[in-house]
């Protein structure tokens, strides 16, 4: 492939759905894991894997620098690039375009992948993105890439699939958002869905395009931002007027031309206690624990809990079953299982704490 390759990683999400392991100032991407390195940290080493030519950039809002920076060493001076305020992955697509300028051509390619998503094995991955990238080149469609489903899950996204384009390409007929428990069984007994990755491939000039077209509040900011830079203007001021949407809202859902590349990985959004716990070793009962910087964590007589200890701090569990117990940063959260989802609200309480994003 002779063209060049822009990624960009989304990395301004607050992650208050961990709090309060993940707060403001140390959102979820740069957390440490479990299983090692930072998910930051992951989707730059994807990026570099696959962008031979072309740049990265990660985008978030300045405030994030230093621990993004702390998170992946390895990153740049030019290869951060601030938000001037978080307001959704539509305005985010928006800035990234506005930034390329004149560093890239129409008919370079343009990537955008969540900071907090986790792949393995990344090969296998990296391999479906040069894939997507490959079909992009044609200008035809705007690609997707999608995750084999193994379960009829209701927390993410289905891609429809279409006419089967060989290589593991398939044409995409849109999108089935967070299905109910019945329609989720079916579409997985149906082998015609994937689960959308959150992974966008395009050339430029398609994409702008589109944006044009279907999410004209959003392509007009665009070309205005682009012309407040070239004057001197404060094009800060035009980019918090965007509306402020996903992507997936703006646009994908709207009905462009899009491609989805199936791929069979591991797959986790490490978006809450659930699929963290899941990077732990399970032992006795079902429960699983996780100490750092000293933490110590004993579990005695319960079943199916989480503990996470983060500092000189000992909790113990005795006699209770399927809980989410966190000390982090002197704080801790106790709840059920069941009710996980809930942090969120409690965060956005916390005295220290900000909506996510």
């Amino acid at each position: 492939m002779n063209k060049a390759l822009h990624l960009f990683i989304m990395a301004g999400g607050a992650g208050t759905r961990l709090w309060p392991f993940g707060r403001k100032d140390r959102p979820k991407q740069v957390l440490p894991m479990p299983d090692g390195k930072p998910l930051l940290q992951r989707a730059v080493d994807r990026a570099r894997r696959i962008a031979d030519r072309g740049s990265l950039r990660v985008i978030a809002g300045r405030s994030l620098e230093t621990p993004i920076r702390r998170a992946a060493p390895g990153l740049k001076a030019e290869e951060f690039l601030p938000e001037p305020e978080a307001r959704d992955t539509g305005p985010c697509v928006v800035l990234a375009l506005a930034d390329l300028g004149k560093r890239a051509g129409p008919d370079d390619l343009v990537v955008f992948m969540p900071a907090d998503h986790r792949f393995v094995p990344e090969e296998r991955l990296a391999e479906a993105l040069k894939t997507a990238a490959e079909a992009a080149a044609a200008g035809e469609r705007l690609w997707l890439l999608g995750i084999r489903p193994t379960r009829a899950a209701t927390g993410f996204g289905w891609l429809a699939l279409g006419d089967d384009l060989g290589l593991g390409r398939f044409a995409c007929e849109g999108f089935v958002e967070k299905p109910g428990p019945d329609l989720a069984r079916t579409l997985l007994e149906g082998g015609k869905h994937l689960w959308n990755a959150g992974i966008l491939v395009a050339r430029r000039d398609l994409l702008e395009r589109e944006l044009a077209a279907k999410a004209p509040d959003l392509g007009k900011g665009l070309r205005e931002i682009r012309e407040w830079k070239a004057s001197g203007r404060d094009w800060t001021a035009r980019f918090r007027n965007l509306p402020r949407r996903s992507i997936d809202h703006a646009l994908l859902e709207l009905g462009p031309p899009l491609g989805a590349v199936a791929v069979e990985v591991d797959w986790k959004d490490v978006g809450g206690f659930e699929a963290l716990a899941s990077l732990c070793r399970e032992e006795d009962g079902g429960n699983r624990r996780w100490c750092l910087e000293g933490g110590v964590a004993r579990i005695s007589e319960g079943g199916d809990n989480f503990v996470l200890v983060e500092g000189k701090h000992e909790v113990l569990l005795h006699g209770v079953d399927g809980l989410v117990v966190v000390h982090s940063g002197g704080r801790t959260l106790i709840l059920p299982k069941e009710r996980s989802e809930e942090v969120r609200n409690l965060a956005a309480e916390s005295v220290d704490s900000e909506g996510d994003r």
